[in-house]
């Protein structure tokens, strides 16, 4: 599971260049969501979620169908907060099925995922103090509905094999909505967000051009031609007759400055404290889920904010 490559097919991406949330399904909360500057990243704007006490907001992003096999990744820095603050979802195209949920642990300052399967969650943490506060990180999510399939968390680019998990994955409905969130007192920034799938099967990916180049310089060295290309072995011989001169010649031009002739260019599963997730004050207008950590209740979607 790589988050490059592996995940070549964009289905959604946004910097906030618009200046607004054009790009967005809407707004969930009761809290602030402003496209501002000094929430940038890189660019000239970025999303700041900002909450006083007792309020929370989500921003949506609805996708046009179903993918079973996605990356989500996300630039996030986050000013303030405290407890366990939740900074992404992922859900199914009704809104009631969770995919995965990503918190921030501000106590322990790791990321904490949990990966839902047809029945029950499992739970990843990122370790003591893997991303801190105060700076930017990028964040990716990888997720396979597949019987083979998991979850696995990306830090910088980075993982390790305690931050996946591994198992039957496949569901009746596979992730469709992609939520960014705060739930805590104070602000978090967000910028950059992606969503990709592995290209479809049978795609080409076109080399770069320096490949291309040096293709075509051991193409010059091998006579101009074709590196899989059968030749007898009479002609075969006679090439290797005559291919040292050739090839020093060519050497000898290039080492005195001259570029050839045209023609010849060549888990850990931690389960931390076992509290609910979301305490009293934040269990806000009647919309959050009062038992937060039964994940039986939260997997069946039930109590669950639509959107």
């Amino acid at each position: 599971m790589t988050p490059g490559p592996g995940y070549s097919n964009v289905l959604f991406a946004d910097g906030f260049e618009s200046g607004d949330l054009s790009n967005w399904n809407g707004l969930l909360g009761n809290g602030g969501a402003t496209v501002v500057g000094a929430a940038a990243h890189a660019g000239s704007n970025g999303l700041r979620i900002s909450n006083t006490s007792g309020q929370f907001q989500v921003a949506v992003k609805a996708l046009a169908s179903p993918v079973a096999d996605s990356s989500a990744s996300f630039w996030v820095r986050l000013n303030s907060g405290s407890g366990l603050q939740t900074l992404a979802e992922a859900r199914d195209g009704s809104s009631s099925m969770h995919i995965w949920d990503l918190y921030y642990d501000w106590n322990r300052q790791g990321l904490v995922l949990d990966a839902y399967k047809a029945t029950g969650a499992d739970e990843v943490f990122t370790g003591l103090a893997s991303v801190l506060p105060g700076g930017w990180v990028k964040i990716a999510v990888q997720y396979t509905a597949t019987s083979t399939g998991g979850a696995r968390v990306y830090i910088n680019d980075a993982t390790r094999p305690d931050w996946m998990t591994t198992g039957d994955y496949t569901r009746s409905a596979n992730l469709q909505r992609i939520q960014l969130w705060n739930d805590a007192v104070g602000s978090t920034d967000f910028d950059d967000v992606r969503i990709a799938t592995p290209p479809p099967p049978g795609a080409v990916v076109r080399a770069g051009a320096g490949q291309r180049r040096r293709t075509h310089l051991e193409r010059a060295e091998l006579g101009r031609r074709q590196p899989d290309q059968q030749l007898p072995d009479s002609a075969a011989a006679g090439q290797r007759r005559h291919a040292r001169p050739d090839l020093h010649g060519l050497r000898q031009h290039q080492l005195h400055g001259h570029r050839p002739h045209k023609r010849d260019r060549v888990h850990v599963h931690g389960r931390g404290d076992q509290r609910g997730r979301h305490g009293p004050e934040l269990q806000l207008l009647g919309r959050r889920d009062p038992d937060r950590g039964d994940r039986a209740r939260r997997s069946d979607g039930r109590n669950c904010v639509a959107g």
